[in-house]
């Protein structure tokens, strides 16, 4: 019994290491997969904002381009277009940001 005794004793600093190691390891994994739902929140979002910079100056164009020759050549339209798209997907990504910050309150 003895032996026993002295071998759960030899055992238990292995074993409280072992347990904050784990727990330790859990806690950063929890870490480690926020920063990259951030990261890759940020990359979606730097992507979303170009790509409405660009219909913004496409329609920009398509206006001066109205203006110096007189009249809209089909192109005011498809900046209009591209324009709503790009919006669209900008606040559906919002909208998505919004409840997954939403459900962290939960």
């Amino acid at each position: 019994m003895d032996r026993l005794w002295n071998f759960l004793l030899d055992m238990l600093p292995s074993i409280i290491v072992g347990l904050f190691a784990f727990y330790w390891q859990r806690a950063q994994k929890k870490r480690d997969k926020a920063t990259d739902d951030n990261r890759k929140a940020r990359q979606e979002e730097t992507m979303l904002m170009l790509q409405l910079q660009w219909a913004a100056n496409k329609l920009s164009y398509a206006v001066a381009m109205a203006l110096k020759r007189g009249s809209p050549n089909g192109e005011v339209e498809k900046g209009i277009a591209s324009y709503e798209s790009a919006k669209k997907a900008y606040r559906e990504f919002l909208d998505k940001q919004a409840m997954s910050h939403l459900h962290d309150f939960d």
